[in-house]
């Protein structure tokens, strides 16, 4: 599976209904990053991450961003990365310490690859009262193996609030 491929099958994903659409998971911080890694470890294998290098950016390590816009600033690189060996400007897991790895994006990880969706959107809890109406803004997560092909974002929408809950569900084989 290319990344490409895990970003089509990612926006195709809802969860609750299509208020919640996915997309590929973005790490900003290290609690996110621990989430990961203790709830799926060595699971995390190969599997594709929301971030690439912006065309024409300074190599290797310049342009990273999010598909959702997020700011990109934390980072779980594996040694020696990222290192543009080949033309890398994916983001995957690689190795079993849940670090980083810089990956052509048309790289195609296989039977062993996945993705790793965060689901976002707007809960509306309905009231007889319009004044009474509540919004909730909520974050999920879940690895998988499906996908289609899709190009790679050039513009993105950054989040507006910040996730009130994570969740996973591990990749079928």
């Amino acid at each position: 599976m290319t990344w490409h491929q895990a970003r089509s099958a990612a926006a195709e994903r809802t969860q609750g209904g299509p208020l919640c659409a996915g997309h590929l998971a973005t790490i900003t911080t290290a609690d996110e990053q621990a989430f990961l890694f203790s709830t799926f470890g060595e699971g995390l294998h190969t599997t594709w991450l929301g971030g690439y290098q912006t065309d024409g950016a300074t190599e290797p390590a310049g342009g990273w961003t999010w598909i959702t816009g997020e700011t990109w600033g934390y980072t779980n690189w594996l040694l020696g990365e990222p290192n543009n060996s080949g033309g890398e400007d994916a983001l995957a897991f690689l190795g079993t310490n849940g670090k980083w790895n810089d990956a052509p994006e048309l790289y195609n990880y296989g039977a062993s690859g996945g993705y790793v969706v965060e689901y976002e959107g707007r809960q509306v809890a309905m009231t007889s009262s319009p004044e009474a109406t509540t919004t909730a803004s909520t974050t999920t997560a879940t690895v998988s193996s499906r996908w289609p092909s899709s190009p790679r974002p050039r513009s993105t929408r950054p989040r507006s609030t910040p996730p009130r809950s994570l969740s996973m569900a591990p990749a079928s084989k």
